[in-house]
């Protein structure tokens, strides 16, 4: 995806963003909604989950970054305070804050590591059912901890092990 920005695009902007009143709100859908929050400052409060496409063609607009680059262009600044996030399915995630860094791997030994990490953009959360492993759909993890846990999934080390497992004979 090109992340040229055309004049066109910078007048939009422009505009846009010039007669957002303070603390005025914009929702760009499939990213989350974005807050006036200085003169020349919008804030990311809200984050939606990316929706899977069926085709390759991807909306320069799904992408918070085009967003903040198209802010930086006509001199405005993006930051990021996600007061809520939504999973796929617009559900509301929830993650208490002490289990914020808290990690699991798959008793299955699949390789999955599960990781308990803050919403952001570009991040995906995958909601945890039961125990079920994400990866290798086994019972991997304790279901009393992990169910409807929202985590980032890191499968670096299946692919490791495939690598491993395709080499031997």
């Amino acid at each position: 995806m090109s992340l040229d920005i055309s004049e066109e695009q910078i007048e939009w902007a422009y505009e846009l963003f010039n007669y957002l009143a303070p603390n005025g709100e914009w929702t760009l859908p499939d990213v989350g909604v974005y807050r006036k929050t200085g003169e020349n400052n919008l804030t990311l409060v809200n984050l939606f989950a990316s929706k899977p496409r069926l085709d390759d063609v991807v909306s320069i607009f799904d992408q918070h970054r085009f967003v903040v680059l198209l802010a930086e262009s006509i001199g405005w600044t993006v930051d990021e305070a996600i007061e809520k996030a939504y999973d796929v399915n617009d559900e509301l995630i929830s993650i208490p804050e002490n289990r914020m860094g808290d990690l699991a791997i798959c008793s299955k030994k699949c390789g999955a590591i599960l990781r308990v990490e803050p919403p952001e953009p570009g991040t995906l959360l995958t909601k945890i059912e039961g125990g079920t492993c994400p990866v290798c759909k086994k019972n991997g993890f304790d279901a009393k901890e992990w169910d409807g846990m929202y985590v980032v999934v890191d499968e670096r080390a299946t692919s490791f092990k495939a690598n491993g497992e395709d080499g031997e004979e």
